[in-house]
């Protein structure tokens, strides 16, 4: 494991010597292809990841909930008609391995009724608390997000800029610019994890639980009536009005046809409890997400501070 490790360590951050003697890597082929655009968006996730944190904490710190009753009622489907679908058929080619057209097929749906389904109240209602927040972007989803548009930003901010310089860097400065990135990365963890640590210790020591019973009304699949098949719109057609519907008041007026099947209450209840928090995160939660956000940015970072190295060093 430790050879391994050393390898690692050799072949993409240490110097490269021996076996791992690195000739020109990703990092040297931004510098020469768009180091203004690398240096931007390394920059640009750098500022973005910190401004949003520093955004999702203020929300975090202001943020109030409230507690609402939320009233669900189910009701019972009842089947009203079908709707005729015609045949929908599409055409595909066929080519040749120098891209000309050899043949064409057909590709079809068959027509068939769809069923035409109103809902009916039933007066059984389902009610729970549940919590609101004034805040809905907290400080790791503010971080991803300064991070995308951070990233975005830099890039099209360093694509509009003239190129730096001809980055012809000595050997030392690429092998700093190489290992840059790397480093970045890991100080970027370890500040996210303490960053995201912090956050979901001010999240949980805000938290709130809700323990409630909740009474759900129980619905069963059944049969409510049936539509015609496809083949029986020659019989039916003259029935259609304007938009392809059949309407029918006896919902088994086509038994032994298509059944149409729904969820309908049967009227008894089922009662079970519900805990809910009014914050998910914990502190190593967040520092989990924290680390892997962390890692990002300053990975980014770590590839614009090599860029800018080699350009200062040509």
């Amino acid at each position: 494991m430790i050879g391994k490790l050393t390898q690692f360590y050799q072949k993409h951050i240490g110097p490269g010597n021996g076996d791992y003697s690195r000739g020109p890597g990703k990092l040297q082929e931004v510098a020469e292809e768009a180091p203004a655009l690398a240096a931007g968006a390394g920059l640009g996730a750098a500022l973005g990841t910190a401004g949003g944190f520093a955004w999702g904490m203020h929300n975090l710190n202001q943020d109030t909930v409230s507690v609402v009753t939320q009233r669900t009622e189910y009701l019972r489907p009842e089947l009203v008609g079908a709707h005729y679908v015609p045949e929908d058929c599409t055409t595909n080619y066929t080519y040749d391995d120098k891209g000309n057209i050899t043949g064409s097929y057909q590709n079809c749906d068959p027509a068939h009724f769809r069923a035409l389904v109103e809902n009916r109240s039933t007066g059984l209602i389902e009610e729970r608390q549940k919590f609101t927040h004034t805040h809905s972007i907290g400080p790791l989803a503010g971080a991803a997000i300064g991070l995308g548009v951070g990233t975005l930003a830099g890039a099209l901010t360093g694509a509009l800029v003239q190129k730096l310089a001809d980055p012809q860097a000595t050997s030392a400065a690429q092998q700093r610019s190489n290992r840059a990135p790397w480093i970045g990365a890991g100080a970027g963890a370890v500040l996210g994890a303490g960053a995201g640590y912090l956050a979901g210790s001010v999240a949980a020591a805000k938290n709130q639980t809700i323990d409630q019973l909740v009474h759900t009304p129980v619905t069963q699949n059944l049969r409510i009536g049936w539509v015609p098949y496809g083949s029986d719109h020659r019989v039916l057609r003259d029935q259609l009005d304007p938009g392809r519907n059949l309407h029918y008041t006896d919902p088994n007026a086509f038994s032994g046809r298509r059944e149409v099947v729904e969820a309908v209450p049967t009227g008894a209840f089922h009662d079970h409890r519900e805990v809910s928090h009014s914050y998910h995160m914990t502190p190593w939660a967040g520092a989990a997400l924290g680390l892997g956000l962390g890692a990002v940015a300053g990975g980014l970072t770590g590839v614009a501070v090599g860029v800018l190295d080699k350009v200062i060093a040509s």
